[in-house]
Order: structure tokens, then sequence, then C-alpha cells
């Protein structure tokens, strides 16, 4: 997720909570929208945070299944809107097979849907999905990974081919000529971790990385293995030394010279290697002087996943994240009081079962219909649930004639509320 996602989701939120709050007025809501808007012009890059999303919304959310022609609804976003569950069948929404490519289409939460797509069926569906993941950078690694992970501007975990994950804000890498484009330095800022299989290392968390983490990557000048693979009899041969003044020489032309304090194997595998009175250069320029203290060095020679926050979440800390706020509960009014009374007394009426006429059931289902018929404002699906009641009790009187009346007379006073009571007629109708 990159720092663009955030400040996009913070506006949403904060656009969202001033709309929800009672007390706003309309140059607050105004000046939020605004803001948004501003933030939404401003997006330069999709990250692959927004991908996913994406791929979330036109799938578990908006996904249809089946023949293109007439597809079947899966998405639990289409499922829980009545209307535009119908109206996403139709013509006018455009019908596209599905495919990887649907995460080049951005979406509006808060408009239907121009274009919905259609999987075949729900391996179709799967094989799309692995589709994505293996161009992701958690798959990918490499050079596509560093470069979203410093173009995110967020915390995220970069891990090396030895199997050590570091974990902060990628400022900067440097590559090299030969082989051309190949990482040979990383540079993190602010708080930074040091992890193996997304465990933080002993002592090697934020309180010791502070301001940063660089290191090289690659090979050593004449050596056709990673160091990550020498033994402490290897590193003996190289003259590396617990205590001892020690020099290393990258292919890239990095050099780090220092004396070497101690080393860390994880199963046999050397991951890192800390240092004292340590210098590291390329080309005459310093990448860490013995005055900013002990040079921890990691040991990798490749970068085989990148993947978003710190990898051991729990020893990292806090990051800067989505903040939760509390937004003022609405003071309940007198009439909605007796509206939400009402629908619970619709609810004990259904829940006491229908039974003979005249008896309780009957009873109280004509007292709630006549104070349903005789209240003007109303909510018809008041009525629409007792005209269901009196369809299961078969009454034909002049109080469901009534009822039934009201409730047309309601259907034509607005199209989408008229096609809700329309349904909910016909649902009542055809099963009583």
């Amino acid at each position: 997720i990159s720092k663009q996602d955030m400040d996009q989701y913070e506006a949403i939120r904060v656009l969202s909570d001033i709309k929800e709050d009672p007390r706003s007025t309309g140059d607050e809501i105004a000046r939020a929208e605004m803001r948004l808007e501003e933030i939404n012009n401003s997006m330069t890059d999709v990250s692959e945070a927004a991908l996913l999303s994406r791929m979330n919304w036109w799938t578990a959310e908006y996904g249809l299944i089946g023949d293109i022609k007439q597809p079947k609804i899966f998405g639990a976003g289409i499922l829980s809107s009545v209307g535009e569950a119908k109206s996403c069948l139709s013509d006018k929404v455009k019908k596209i097979p599905l495919s990887v490519d649907c995460v080049n289409f951005a979406y509006d939460i808060t408009e239907k849907q121009p274009q919905l797509f259609v999987a075949q069926d729900f391996s179709h569906l799967s094989e799309v999905l692995e589709n994505l993941s293996v161009r992701l950078s958690y798959k990918r690694g490499g050079l596509y990974g560093l470069e979203r992970a410093r173009g995110a501007q967020t915390v995220n975990t970069v891990q090396l081919n030895s199997g050590l994950q570091i974990s902060g804000i990628l400022k900067n890498f440097i590559l090299s000529n030969r082989p051309a484009n190949e990482p040979i330095y990383l540079q993190f800022d602010g708080a930074s971790q040091l992890a193996i299989n997304y465990v933080e290392m002993p002592g090697q968390g934020v309180k010791r990385h502070p301001q940063g983490f660089s290191s090289p990557l690659g090979f050593l000048r004449n050596h056709h293995r990673c160091l990550s693979t020498y033994k402490p009899a290897d590193l003996s041969n190289l003259a590396l030394n617990k205590g001892e003044r020690a020099r290393l020489q990258f292919e890239s032309g990095v050099l780090v010279e220092g004396v070497l304090k101690d080393w860390v194997y994880r199963d046999e595998t050397l991951v890192l290697l800390t240092w004292t009175a340590c210098q590291v250069t390329l080309d005459g320029k310093v990448l860490f002087d013995p005055a900013w203290g002990e040079y921890d060095m990691a040991v990798g020679s490749t970068v085989t996943s990148v993947f978003g926050g710190p990898a051991d979440r729990t020893s990292f800390g806090e990051t800067e994240d989505f903040a939760n706020k509390r937004v003022p509960v609405r003071s309940i009014t007198a009439s909605e009081k007796e509206r939400h009374t009402f629908y619970r007394d619709v609810r004990e009426l259904r829940e006491m079962g229908a039974s003979t006429v005249q008896s309780p059931f009957h009873i109280k289902w004509h007292e709630l219909s006549q104070r349903f018929l005789s209240d003007s404002g109303c909510p018809w699906l008041i009525g629409l649930e007792l005209a269901e009641l009196g369809y299961k009790m078969k009454l034909t009187d002049t109080v469901m004639a009534s009822l039934i009346q009201r409730l047309e007379r309601l259907a034509h006073q607005s199209e989408s509320t008229g096609q809700c009571i329309h349904d909910g007629l016909r649902l009542t109708r055809q099963n009583p």
C-alpha cells in the first residue's frame, strides 16, 4: 500500500465521517469533497494494494459467473442491493469475460457500475486470481519489487535469497552497470527491522535501527557463490575473523572495511555480519561512516520478495496506519422511536405465528393494520410486512383490501420504492 493510497483513504474517511455527523455543515462537507477531489487528481500511480482492491471489487463484491449472455450473481456487493442485483443483469450493463485485465478498471462505490466481469466458473476465477498473484512484488521480488516499495513511501519488507527480511521505508537503491540494472545497495530510512521467518532477530529491531539501515547485495569479487553459503572456515579463508580488521570487495565495486565483530547464522545460512569502525564506499563515495556506529551488514545476493508492512509486525510496533475515529451517535427523535416500536410490534406479531380467525394473532394483525392505514407517514415496509402476514392468513376482508390499495398508491409515488413494493407483493402472493 502506498502513501497516496493512505492519503486517499483518509480523505474518504473524513468525508464519510463528516456526512455521518449530524452536527456537520454544508461548508464542511464541501471542503471535504474538494479535498478528496484534489487527492484523486494528484494520484500518479496505481499501487498493488489498489490492484488487489479492484480485483476484489470485480469478483468478490461485483462478480458474475456462468454464461456471459445469462450470467448468475455471486458478488456479495450486488447481492446486498436488490435494485442493482436486478439492473446489473440487464443489457444496460456491459458484460466482459473475466481476466486479469479487470484490474485496469477503476470503480466508484457511489455509482452503479457501467460494466461487470463474468467468470466462466470458479475454477476460471481461481486461475485469474493466480495470474494476478504471479505479477505481484511478493512473488516477483527483484528490481520490480524494489521500485514498487520505493514508490510506496511506506513501511515494506525486502526479503533476500538468504532468508533475511529487512523492513522499513525503502528510500533508495543503487544499481550496477555490469550486469545492468542489478540492485547492489539498499538504503532504508527511519525505523528499520531485521527478521528471519517473520520473527525479529534478537537485538535487530527499531531500537537498534531508529534512523535507517543500509547494506550491499551481490557476490564478492572473484567469487561465484553467495556469501550466505560460506561456513566459518570459508570466512577464515577470506581473512574474516572475529575481532580482526578485514575488508570485503564486492563485484559491484562496493568496499566494506572495518573490524569484524560478529556473524549470525540461521539454519547454517550466513545472514548477518556486524562490524565496528567500519566504512562502506562505492567509487569513492561514502555509504556508511565509522562515526555512525556499528554496521550491520545483511548477507544476500538477490531480492526474492518484496511485500507490504514489517516482517514482524508485533515487534516493529505501530506504523502509519488508518486512524480510527468515533463519530458522534445521532440522537433518535421521538417519531423515530415510535417507528422503531411499530417495527418491533410487527416482529412480535410474526413470531406469534398465525392460527385461526379471532385468535390473538388475528386481532393483533387488524390492530396494527388499522394503525398503519391511519398514519399517512408510516414507512411502506411496515405495510408490506403486514400484507405478507395477511396473505399467510388468507385474509380477504376490507382491511386487507385497504392495505393493498395503500401500498399500490405508495408504489406510484416513487419508481425505486414502487419496484420494491411490487416485488414484495409479488413474492408474498407466490409464497403465501
